[in-house]
């Protein structure tokens, strides 16, 4: 199997999906130029749709590529990932909120960029899972009286536990389930960030 390394801009096609985006009329409103978080997972979906049915296909034929490899790192996506639902968690997660209001918050972001998944995260640190806010259970999706209803204060480390299932078209659209764990905190100053890193690649064990 050939397989080449190319770089395809970021504007390729765009044109080809301009009218699409257009057609997505709406009332302008100043507070909100770009429409609500909805209508942009919207437009961002029209936009992937385009860009991995018609133009990618299109591209790899163009430059005879057999394989399109995806590698990511933190903060530097491929163009391919319109968003993650780590990032959502983190960009949701802040002071003062309590874990029933992130787990809405994230739920609604995550079902309007069509992503089917589930959000579980708990507190860890000196006190194991008993101290702060749960958002979400991994079998209960919806608000929990008492433990979702604390809220997040700065200096809080949590167990970030969520998953993503997808239908593989090469299985025949069996739904496959990707489910990740990692470490985060909230710092001194409000701010989210990994305790390690965030971990951005399979371990293959043979």
């Amino acid at each position: 199997m050939k397989v080449k390394q190319i770089v395809l801009p970021l504007v390729a096609g765009l044109a080809a999906v301009a009218g699409a985006a257009l057609a997505q009329t709406r009332d302008y409103s100043p507070e909100t130029p770009f429409g609500s978080l909805r209508e942009q997972a919207r437009t961002q979906q029209a936009w992937l749709e385009e860009r991995l049915e018609r133009n990618l296909p299109m591209l790899m034929r163009k430059h005879g590529v057999d394989m399109w490899v995806v590698t990511m790192r933190e903060y530097n996506e491929d163009p391919v990932f319109r968003a993650l639902l780590q990032d959502i968690l983190f960009e949701e997660t802040r002071v003062g909120r309590t874990g029933n209001e992130i787990l809405a918050s994230v739920l609604e972001r995550m079902r309007a960029e069509g992503l089917n998944g589930t959000m579980y995260t708990h507190p860890i640190r000196d006190h194991g899972h008993g101290a702060g806010p749960l958002i979400g259970r991994w079998d209960y999706q919806a608000s929990i009286p008492g433990r979702g209803d604390p809220p997040v204060i700065p200096s809080m480390s949590f167990s970030t536990e969520m998953q993503v299932t997808t239908p593989v078209p090469e299985w025949d659209g069996q739904p496959v389930r990707m489910a990740v764990e990692e470490e985060a905190e909230i710092t001194a100053e409000g701010e989210m960030r990994w305790m390690l890193r965030r971990q951005t690649e399979l371990h293959l064990v043979r």
